[in-house]
Formats: C-alpha cells, structure tokens, sequence
C-alpha cells in the first residue's frame, strides 16, 4: 500500500487505481471515499536543462491553488474538482496532490451531440441542454470570482452527470497567478475551436500568449452555443462568395475573420450551413450575448474593446436562468424537443446555485395556472351561482332542488368545464395579473355556459337528485382538495 502525506502531516494510503493519463495516475483513497489522489508520473516531475525544475513549480502552483481556494461545491453539487491538498513522500518530495472525487465520467460532448446526448440523458429534452449551458456558466463563474482563470477549456475537462451538474476537471492546468507574489503559472494548452482570436496561431506555452477571464468567456459562448444549438459550431459557415472552398476553410480560420453567421449582422459574404435551419430562434436577451461575443472582422478581432464586450459567465448565468424560466412558463417555445415530449416545468433555478435536468419524467404539482385554476374558479363559479340556477330549474321543470344540491351539482359541471378549458385553451402564467385575467376570464365563460346548462341540468336531476347530491359532495371534495394541495405546493 503507497502512504504519502499532506503538507499539514495527514496521511493518504492509496487504494485502487482509477485511471491513468499522459501526467501521471489517479488512485482511491483508503478512508475517504469522496477523495482522490493524482501522482504525478517520474517523466513529468523529471528535471530538464534550460527549463524551470517542473517538481518546484507543480508544487508551488498547488500550494497557490491551495492558498487561493475556490469552493469546489456550490449548493452542495460539485462544480470544479479543485486540489485539497498535496502529497508528498516519505521525503518530503511532492509526488501530487488530492482532489474531490467526480461521479461521473461523461463529458459536455456528448450533451452536445445529438447523436451521444441519449447516453447521458435518456429522455433528452431541449431544456435538459439549458441546464447544462446554466451549471457551465455557473461553474466558470464560481472559479472567476476568485480570480483563477481555467484557460483550456476543452470539451474533456468538462464532466457532466445525469441530472446536468456541471463539473471542471484537470485543474491543475488552469492558469494561476499569485496573488501575493505576483508568479504566474500558465495553462500551455488549448483547444483550437474553441480559443479566442487573440490566442489563435499562438504558441500557448510561451510567456507572450496568456490565457485571461476574457479568453475563457469566448470559450464559454462557443460552449453555450452548442448546447442550444444542436451542436452546430456558432463559426460554421458558408462562404457564399467561395461555397467550394466553405470546408477547407477550418473554424480556427473563421474565428480569426469573425465569420459567424449567426450574429445579427453578420460580415459579408458567409451564410449558416444548411442544417442551421432547424435551430431555435434564440429570444434577445440570449442572442445579444451572441452578438457581443462574436461580432468583429478581421480589423477588429483583437482591439482591446471588442474583447472586452464579451459577455462574462455571471451574464451567461443570469440569461440562461431567464431562458429556463421562459421555457416552463411557455413564453419560448423549443423546435429541438426530440422526444416530442413537452418541456417540462419545474422550479426554475435559484440565483448561484445549480439547477437538475429534467431528462427523467419527474411529477411535480399542478400549480394554479390553466387546468387546476379552471377547476378552483369553475367549482366556486358553480357555488355562488348556486341560488340563481336552483330557482331557474324550479322555474322552468317545476322540479324542486335546494340551493345546497344545486350548489354541489353546478359546481361539479363548472369545476371539469374549467379543468377542460384550461387545458384546450390557457396558457401556463406568465406573471400575477395575467393570472388574475385568466381568474376572470375562467368565471365569466363558465358562468354564462352554466346558465345555458341548467335548463338540461332541471330535466335529469328531477328524478334523480339525491344520488346525484351523495356522488357530487364525494367527488367535489376529493378534487377541491387535490386542487388546494397542488396551489400551495
């Protein structure tokens, strides 16, 4: 068994091996169940002439990113698996460092494609990828606030489980600077479709390119835009002027030009490719985010200005809420429900906090918007109508009903009238006063229809008024009931 300690003195024995990488391997560690271990492999931490001592400077960024911690947990979901601790042997050498253990091994591509997103959501709605798009936003948001930047934001440092949690791995490559020495320890990789313009053709490792919070918002947009997108790049394009020459031309190129085609006003000379057609037309507040992200040419690509309009994960965060919110209230409506299953309206997500995916059919109460408001407001209509229709059955049958079996019957008739009109005809709320005009507009329709009603009511409940007064007063309180239960839960 390998035992290695922390630089307080607390021992870590290794159990089982995880995994294994290009940098070292990831071990399970005895006692701690929510902890893992990364060692380093000898060729990493290995010295080399003419570069700085590589075990020293691992070290001494850990010891940063230990000193400069960001929470790996928010709301209880783990969103970055930020190091813990280090691990040093028997020597003191440092060998690596611990971690919080990720629970998933699915990675956001695979949320992105249409093709793999059935692996990680087997109920895929469009909704599930703004829940994605939101914890990404929040997670990136979570590391910005403290100054960190992630810089190679790769779509296999980015895991996600079944319920759309987000989670960042391999931080040990973000890019760190202390903030008491003023050291900088850089990210020296990067993923092509995704680097910023003032990054693209750069050798990443060299002290001239550096990876900033800005850089990794432009990254965060192309993310964002995948998953709303259908995983169409939001630089690939036709070029109209040259179509045959469209799929030579590589996205990195494209980035550098500004030819996106999805902007509002789009460069010259570019269209979407044809399976654009079917996307969702994204509402304002999330296109603007779209135009401020990628909107420049190739004069205007790196001016300070034009980089700094890119929105910030805080932004991303705050309109991927309002748009998750939008879709449960119906006011967006989503082309790209594969399932042809509406989405689902659940709780729409509380601010700094990550929000569950609705992949699973989940029941959750009927609320007092359409069919269970229609039933409420029908049966009361039914009730304070009850002495008119009572003395307009006696008047027109000659049959004699109190008032009280009257109220029962009309409320029955009025409640499932409104359950059936709230359904067919009602949309889901919007905001209170819209609720309160569907209140009334529920009372008026299913007062004048139950007026039309009560002359054929009169000739059925003369003979058989009290069975129906028995099987009424059983069934009004079952679901009125039911109906307040879903209102105040």
């Amino acid at each position: 068994m390998q035992i290695y300690y922390g630089r307080t003195g607390t021992t870590y024995r290794l159990a089982q091996e995880l995994g294994a990488g290009g940098e070292g391997k990831v071990y399970e560690v005895e006692g701690k169940p929510n902890i893992i271990a990364k060692l380093y492999h000898d060729t990493r931490l290995a010295y080399k002439p003419g570069e700085p001592e590589p075990r020293r400077t691992l070290r001494e960024k850990i010891t940063t990113m230990l000193d400069q911690p960001v929470s790996p947990y928010v709301g209880g979901v783990l969103t970055v698996a930020w190091p813990q601790d280090l691990l040093l042997d028997a020597s003191g050498r440092f060998v690596g460092f611990t971690m919080p253990k990720v629970q998933t091994q699915r990675h956001i591509f695979e949320v992105e494609s249409p093709v793999l997103r059935q692996r990680v959501f087997p109920r895929y709605r469009y909704r599930s990828s703004v829940v994605v798009a939101y914890n990404l936003a929040l997670a990136v948001s979570n590391v910005h606030c403290t100054g960190a930047v992630i810089g190679d934001m790769n779509a296999q440092n980015i895991l996600v489980d079944s319920k759309g949690h987000v989670t960042l791995i391999d931080t040990d490559s973000f890019d760190i600077t202390n903030r008491r020495t003023g050291a900088h320890y850089k990210c020296g990789v990067g993923t092509a479709d995704v680097l910023a313009p003032e990054l693209q053709g750069k050798n990443l490792s060299s002290p001239t390119s550096r990876f900033t919070r800005q850089t990794d918002c432009f990254a965060l947009a192309i993310h964002v835009f995948e998953l709303l997108n259908e995983n169409i790049h939001p630089f690939s394009c036709v070029l109209t002027s040259h179509p045959a020459s469209s799929r030579s031309c590589t996205k990195e190129a494209k980035i550098c030009r500004g030819q996106c085609p999805h902007v509002t006003h789009p460069i010259k000379g570019i269209a979407p490719i044809p399976a654009a057609a079917t996307l969702n037309r994204m509402p304002p507040y999330i296109q603007d985010l779209v135009d401020r992200a990628f909107t420049y040419d190739v004069t205007t690509a790196l001016k300070p200005e034009t980089i700094a309009r890119r929105p910030s994960a805080e932004e991303w965060k705050n309109a991927l809420r309002r748009l998750l919110r939008d879709l449960d209230a119906g006011v967006v409506k989503a082309k790209t429900n594969k399932t042809n299953v509406p989405v689902q309206a659940v709780a729409a997500p509380t601010a700094g906090k990550p929000v569950q995916n609705v992949g699973k059919t989940a029941r959750t109460p009927v609320r007092l918007s359409a069919p269970m408001m229609g039933f409420v407001v029908g049966g009361l209509t039914g009730l304070v109508m009850a002495d008119v229709i009572s003395k307009m059955i006696t008047f027109w049958s000659g049959a004699s009903m109190s008032v009280v079996t009257a109220g029962f019957l009309m409320a029955l008739a009025g409640a499932f009238l409104g359950c059936f009109l709230g359904i067919c005809f009602f949309k889901p709320r919007k905001s209170v006063f819209d609720e309160i005009w569907n209140a009334m507009m529920f009372a008026l329709l299913i007062g004048c229809v139950l007026i039309a009603l009560a002359f054929g009511i009169s000739m059925v409940i003369a003979n058989f008024a009290q069975i129906f007064y028995l099987t009424v007063s059983i069934v009004i309180l079952i679901f009125l009931g039911y109906g307040i239960i879903s209102i105040f839960t």
